[in-house]
């Protein structure tokens, strides 16, 4: 199929949903957009200030500010890069940790979970270093179960202690608060740190379970709770399908003990050309973004959405097809165009998040079921 046919089947897909005209939150407060890419250049890309977007989300190794590896220093430039940048522009950062880049299985390099201690020691040196960076989320899609790109699939207790630790370490001696406070520090000092950050899976029960009765077992209530739901904008493409099963799944969570937090959507992104070579299109990724600020309609405590992401970076036209959600197309760095796309071009995706709508709210009465 080619990539103009392929343009042409995108007009066909993705006609469910009520369209609406104002990207807010259904208690009238207004939905705040921030953008997931983690490359330095972001902030500064040419179309960045048309977003009027002021957050940003960027990944990072836990270790990054004590690690001596070769890969490990190279994060770190590329997020101090970042850091200034973003405070040149006046963006808030929201920094999510995740598995070094340099302490790797041996064999494989496979990704290793630290231990409680050394997740405590690495993020003291981080807060030490990195003092102005305030809203933190301690660990990356802790419940994704690839071994291949993640560490701790099968250990909730494990992420959530890291959450209790980062918290400790922020002045929260008394868990019962998410935005720590040191005793003798005032209101610049605060830190948010974000629990979950979970990969977007309907159903995973069993671990989001244990990491919440770990928190609820040390007396601890989050501020902040967030997670990924790709899934659902990807189902809007793909099937027409406005039921926003994971946003939903997620939602039914974070009730009882959770219900007072308020919640992040930090990962979630439509589709310009997946994986397996489809090209969606301009239309089809438009209206699943209009779609993806639709879902803040669901819950008032949806407070901030995520976008990923402004762009993907890479070095030949070959290697930026994958998973192409940029609002804006990719620019190789041997200068040549993708072959699916113009290079360095606004796609319509862009306009929905610089206009924060028009939004397409999820299916009434439907369950994540």
């Amino acid at each position: 199929m080619t990539p103009a046919r392929r343009r042409r089947r995108s007009s066909s897909l993705a006609r469910a949903g009520k369209t609406l005209r104002i990207a807010t939150s259904s208690n009238n407060r207004q939905l705040e957009l921030g953008i997931s890419d983690s490359d330095a250049p972001t902030v500064t890309e040419p179309y960045w200030d048309g977003l009027g977007i002021g957050r940003a989300r960027v990944v990072v190794p836990y270790d990054v500010a004590t690690t001596s590896g070769a890969a490990g220093i190279r994060r770190r430039a590329n997020f101090e890069a970042y850091r200034a940048n973003a405070a040149a522009k006046g963006v808030e950062l929201l920094v999510v940790l995740a598995p070094s880049a340099d302490v790797r299985a041996p064999g494989t390099r496979a990704p290793l979970a630290p231990s409680a201690d050394e997740f405590a020691a690495a993020f003291a040196a981080f807060r030490e270093r990195y003092p102005d960076i305030r809203t933190i989320a301690p660990w990356n899609e802790p419940n994704n179960r690839d071994g291949r790109h993640y560490a701790l699939g099968g250990d909730p207790q494990l992420a959530a202690d890291y959450w209790l630790r980062a918290h400790e370490l922020c002045g929260g001696g008394n868990a019962n608060a998410g935005r720590a406070d040191a005793a003798d520090a005032g209101a610049a000092s605060r830190v948010t740190l974000v629990a979950g950050s979970f990969a977007g899976i309907v159903g995973d029960d069993r671990y989001v379970d244990a990491y919440q009765r770990r928190l609820a077992r040390a007396g601890a209530a989050p501020d902040v709770w967030a997670f990924h739901a790709h899934g659902d904008a990807n189902a809007f493409q793909e099937h027409g399908s406005a039921d926003a099963r994971v946003t939903r799944y997620y939602l039914s969570k974070l009730q009882g003990r959770w219900a007072g937090a308020r919640i992040w959507i930090d990962e979630i992104g439509a589709r310009y050309r997946d994986a397996h070579g489809v090209v969606w299109g301009d239309e089809s990724q438009a209206r699943a973004t209009q779609f993806v600020l639709g879902l803040a309609t669901l819950d008032p405590r949806i407070e901030a959405i995520y976008y990923f992401n402004y762009s993907n970076q890479c070095a030949q036209p070959s290697r930026c097809a994958v998973q192409d959600r940029g609002l804006v197309s990719p620019t190789p760095f041997d200068g040549e165009p993708p072959d699916y796309d113009d290079a360095n071009r606004r796609r319509a995706a862009y306009d929905v998040i610089a206009a924060r709508g028009p939004v397409i709210a999820p299916a009434a009465h439907h369950w994540w079921r």
